[in-house]
Parts: C-alpha cells; sequence; structure tokens
C-alpha cells in the first residue's frame, strides 16, 4: 500500500503517544526537505493537533477524529505532489524513517451479538443490538 495514503491517519492516532516528539521532529525534516517554506507552520499545527486531542480525547470513530485524519492526509497528499520529480525519495523516506515511529491500525473490534426471544399469549418482546426506539400505544378500543 502506498504509505502516502495511509500516514495522515497514523499521524493522528500518534497524537498523544509517547513517541510524540520523535515523530513530530521527523514530519517536520521531511517537510524541511520537501517545502522548506512551510516547516514553521507545519511545527505550529503538529503542536496544535497534539493539544487538541490531549484536552478533548476522540474515540476510533468519532467524525472529529476523522476529519483530523482527513486534513492530515491531504496534508500529506499535498507534499507528495511537491516531492514532483521524487516520489520515490518522498515514499523511502516515510517508509524508512517515519513508519516505523508509528502505531500499528488497531484491528477492528468485532462484536458478535446474538438475540433469542420468545413471546406467549399476548407477550411483545423488542430486541436490538445497538439503540432502540420504541412507541407503543395501545389502541383504545
Amino acid at each position: 500500500m502506498d504509505p502516502v495514503a495511509t500516514v495522515g491517519a497514523a499521524i493522528v492516532r500518534a497524537a498523544t503517544g509517547d513517541n510524540w516528539q520523535q515523530i513530530s521532529e521527523t514530519v517536520v525534516e521531511l517537510w524541511g526537505r520537501l517545502l522548506p517554506h512551510q516547516v514553521s507552520a507545519i511545527e505550529a499545527d503538529l503542536a496544535e493537533l497534539r493539544q487538541a486531542l490531549q484536552t478533548r480525547p476522540v474515540g476510533r470513530a468519532s467524525p472529529r477524529r476523522q476529519l483530523l485524519e482527513d486534513a492530515w492526509q491531504l496534508r500529506f497528499q499535498r507534499l507528495a505532489e511537491a516531492s514532483g520529480s521524487d516520489p520515490v525519495g518522498l515514499h523511502q523516506f516515510i517508509e524508512q524513517r517515519l513508519v516505523p515511529l508509528l502505531p500499528e491500525e488497531p484491528a477492528p473490534q468485532s462484536t458478535s451479538v446474538v438475540l433469542e426471544a420468545r413471546a406467549t399469549d399476548h407477550g411483545v418482546v423488542f430486541q436490538a443490538g445497538r439503540d432502540q426506539r420504541v412507541h407503543y400505544r395501545t389502541d383504545p378500543s
């Protein structure tokens, strides 16, 4: 898989990790090689990302987290476009220097739900694997 296609999400996952300083320095080094005029902005954005996730943590499936991952993914895609004639160098840098520092993609959680019910006489059963909203209205007749 193309490392540029996945590194943005991995950066967001790593933002609250113990080795964030090393990851951040490596990302800044990468930007400095290709877009040196953006280094100070990237440093500030990385610090802001970490601060935001430490202050207001987000779950794996949170819309806010997805927005952050998408934003960083777009940054890395633009960086790849800026690499112009040396996309191989960019891919090698990411694979050799950055990917080893990043956390692995968490395995999807699989949950199995088995529901069984038996209603007798005039019984009613409501079952759901998750949220359920029931509007039960009795007939006045």
